[in-house]
């Protein structure tokens, strides 16, 4: 019969193998246990010293061995001892102070296991906050993860929102400056000297910002504002919503460029040949008119190689501002006369921009057509009121042809005027409208020869009369001229002027208008 004594501290000895596995080890030879009768086995735990037992502990390899246990009687009893799996890590637990087990008490024994289950515990406990703290990071890592995956989402949203606005908003433009210098010029008073009769000059002709906002592929708007001799004048030439529905139309409203022509349509400076504009295009057509209106254009193809573009408009018109030259004097023996560049609305002080003098429209049309590419040819025209009392009516034709081939480029330009001044009554300036011109014309013939790719020389022939009722009202000019393009965006131009100003200010053919001009612009991309 087992000893109460014994039974006891074998349960506890159960007890302790169950709480930590793997604690107990003995050493094994094969199946059997190495018999060490004084050898102690010793009990490691985190927190505790060895704990030594003197009597032998059978192999974990062994199930279920009888192993002898000394009884209180003095008799020898068995104990079945528990298979240990010693392939489980050995966990150090908490030192505590060695306890020796040979003729060890049950009281002693009991204090011995209840160490181990208290170092037990508190190393779970240690490994439980262990845990939480490795949440704790986890969840902290996670946030930080979130937190920067939801920067560089918006970094990518910032950058994609940049990429998207550079896109749609482009904003071009240029400078243009240059100098000057005049002979027998008094109508050019920017540049004539103190005498009335010559001068030269630096000038700051101009700067030009052109802005575009695409809103869609088809929806944009695009203007242009003009610094004119850059601290004079200000003004906005062009200001348009365009929607393109198709190739062959597209439908534009706001302050428009009436294209009569096309220097008329490109009259920047970087896109011109020469400094100056032609005569025809500053006298008979207003190359920078723009005006209050709606249209359309488009291109349409034309078989394989040919293609057909047009544009119609309908806008305010012209007004009436001629301005007076003296009592029953016509308009163009002022010096001050203009042409029809007189007539654009806004063109002086007494003509407020934008409005309408009448109830008429002036109706604009243009068409031209490629039929191989290097050809262009296009015919323009525009008719409407310009008076009060829609009495007095213009009239304006052009037409156009432009070639090139090989190194060589051509552009001529022809347009025709005609005004109706038989009408009774007075301009909006008090002047008789049978003062008015009748009818005027001009045309403008140029060649350009690209010598080196950057390198280009011009020549051209101008010819207007502003008055064709009137004498003493022709004038003609031969330019000859040079351009360079040293690096993309940038031109240099010298010119050499050579021509006539209006008889009636120089009766004698002997005199001369000469100039030479030079102008540097560079485009704002």
């Amino acid at each position: 019969m087992l000893h109460p004594r014994s039974f006891i501290l074998a349960s506890s000895l159960l007890i302790g193998l169950s709480v930590c596995p793997g604690a107990l080890r003995a050493e094994t030879v094969g199946d059997n246990p190495v018999k060490q009768p004084n050898a102690p086995v010793k009990i490691a735990a985190q927190g505790v010293a060895a704990t030594t037992l003197q009597q032998p502990i059978a192999s974990a390899a062994n199930v279920a061995k009888k192993a002898p246990v000394q009884q209180a009687s003095g008799k020898t009893g068995t104990l079945d001892v528990v298979e240990v799996d010693t392939r489980m890590p050995v966990i150090p637990l908490a030192a505590a102070k060695p306890v020796e087990m040979n003729n060890m008490s049950l009281n002693e024994a009991k204090d011995a296991l209840q160490q181990l289950i208290k170092a037990q515990e508190k190393m779970m406990t240690q490994m439980q906050m262990l845990q939480a703290r490795i949440e704790r990071t986890e969840q902290v890592n996670q946030a930080n993860q979130k937190a920067l995956q939801a920067t560089s989402e918006k970094v990518n949203d910032d950058s994609s929102l940049l990429q998207s606005v550079s896109r749609r908003v482009v904003l071009q433009g240029y400078v243009e400056s240059g100098w000057r210098a005049y002979s027998n010029a008094p109508r050019d008073e920017e540049y004539m000297g103190a005498n009335g009769k010559s001068g030269n000059n630096f000038s700051a002709r101009r700067i030009v910002l052109r802005p575009r906002i695409n809103f869609t592929d088809k929806a944009s708007w695009y203007g242009e504002a003009e610094f004119e001799d850059v601290k004079n004048e200000v003004s906005m030439e062009e200001s348009v919503f365009n929607y393109a529905y198709r190739p062959w139309m597209n439908l534009k409203t706001g302050i428009m460029t009436v294209p009569y022509t096309t220097t008329a349509m490109n009259h920047d400076a970087p896109l011109r040949l020469l400094v100056d504009r032609p005569l025809v295009d500053q006298y008979i057509i207003p190359t920078t008119y723009s005006d209050l209106g709606a249209g359309f254009t488009g291109v349409v193809p034309v078989g394989r190689r040919s293609a057909l573009n047009y544009e119609f408009d309908v806008v305010n018109g012209f007004t009436d501002t001629f301005a007076a030259a003296g009592p029953g004097q016509k308009v163009s023996s002022s010096v001050d006369y203009n042409g029809l560049r007189d007539l654009r609305p806004g063109e002086h002080t007494y003509s407020p921009t934008g409005l309408d003098n009448n109830s008429n429209k002036q109706v604009f049309g243009r068409v031209g057509f490629s039929p191989f590419p290097g050809l262009q040819m296009a015919v323009s025209g525009s008719t409407g009121f310009i008076d009060s009392n829609n009495k007095v009516g213009l009239t304006l034709l052009a037409g156009e042809i432009m070639y090139r081939i090989k190194k060589w480029a051509f552009l001529g330009e022809y347009a025709n005027a005609m005004l109706n001044n038989h009408a009774n009554g007075l301009s909006s300036q008090g002047v008789p409208f049978k003062l008015f011109p009748g009818s005027m014309d001009g045309f403008f013939a140029q060649a350009a020869y690209d010598i080196k790719p950057k390198w280009t020389a011009i020549t051209a022939y101008n010819y207007v009369n502003v008055d064709k009722g009137s004498s003493g009202n022709v004038m003609q000019r031969i330019s000859l001229g040079v351009r360079y393009n040293p690096f993309n965006n940038v031109y240099l131009k010298t010119e050499y002027q050579f021509g006539t100003p209006r008889n009636q200010f120089y009766p004698s053919q002997e005199r001369y208008s000469n100039a030479i001009l030079t102008q540097l612009t560079f485009q704002l991309l």
